[in-house]
């Protein structure tokens, strides 16, 4: 076996499970067995320690965890952990503001990651549901202290995730990879062709064709159609929001700030968006600062905002 990070060889005896062979490993090493996992490079994934030995490549490869993860270096804070309250160890404060220990952080993203997430997000909580603040992966990595080879792993893992994602498609003028950032966009500008070219390149996010005006495409579903998104704008019915009494709220809205279509589903006019995690108030549609309503609180009055346009 090989660690991810050294091409030194290793020679281990053959054991019947995963769980044996980290044992094994760890012996080896000088470690302890729970800092070792098997990991799968082409695929990016752990082996769970009851799978046999037998589904092993030769070389296989290895993960040694981080034995301590220390602030030095990091910027600290003394509020309470966001995982566990009652944490006494040392904790850094992330970029939104909220502490966290660097083990905790690494158990929150590791999770994440395996999951296939590439997009991660505060679990802290506010006044008004959670914070969401989207974390610099960079930053976020190296706020867990990683070791060499959990950074070879899970940095590998995030590319592949975000590859991989439903919202990132090829360019046919140049093959580079561009992101629609809305589900409701119906095309996409490529940063690569636009910067060579001197003027913006975009092409249709449905059909891959090069976008010009008028472009029609007729592979598009209708739930990513503005004509369709609008006319349920126009003909969602009327609510009254419980709290605050406001009446004539249409029950349909867009995110200010990722336009996704949203539906009122709750008494208040606080509303967090699905996709990006912005809160804004569902009447007046202006968003929150700081996690609080800039219009009053959920149960005030403010001037209901008319139906947006999908342009």
């Amino acid at each position: 076996f090989k660690t991810l990070s050294s091409d030194r060889l290793y020679a281990v005896r053959k054991e019947s499970t995963i769980q044996d062979i980290r044992k094994s490993i760890a012996s080896i090493l000088k470690t302890e067995y729970w800092l070792i996992d098997i990991v799968n490079l082409e695929h990016y994934f752990i082996y769970e320690p009851d799978q046999t030995s037998d589904i092993l490549h030769n070389p296989f490869h290895v993960m040694v965890g981080a034995e301590s993860r220390p602030v030095h270096g990091l910027r600290t804070s003394t509020k309470p952990d966001i995982v566990w309250e009652y944490e006494s160890d040392p904790r850094i404060e992330l970029t939104c503001g909220h502490a966290i220990t660097p083990d905790n952080l690494f158990g929150f993203i590791r999770e994440k990651i395996l999951k296939n997430e590439y997009c991660l997000r505060c679990p802290g909580k506010t006044d008004y549901g959670t914070c969401g603040q989207i974390w610099n992966n960079v930053d976020i990595l190296q706020n867990c202290v990683l070791s060499s080879d959990e950074f070879i792993f899970f940095s590998g893992k995030l590319s592949l995730n975000f590859l991989n994602n439903g919202e990132i498609k090829l360019c046919p003028g140049c093959n580079s990879f561009s992101e629609r950032l809305r589900f409701t966009d119906s095309h996409v500008k490529c940063f690569i062709c636009s910067s060579s070219r001197f003027y913006t390149v975009k092409f249709c996010w449905h059909c891959l064709q090069i976008w010009t005006h008028g472009h029609k495409c007729y592979t598009s579903n209708d739930f990513t159609n503005n004509l369709e998104i609008r006319r349920q704008l126009i003909e969602c019915p009327k609510v009254t929001l419980d709290y605050s009494h406001m009446t004539g709220v249409p029950s349909k809205r867009l995110c200010p700030n990722c336009k996704t279509l949203l539906q009122h589903d709750q008494a208040c006019k606080s509303m967090l968006c699905t996709f990006c995690k912005t809160e804004f108030c569902f009447a007046c549609l202006k968003t929150a600062i700081n996690g609080k309503l800039t219009c009053g609180e959920f149960d005030g009055k403010c001037i209901v905002a008319p139906i947006q346009p999908t342009d």
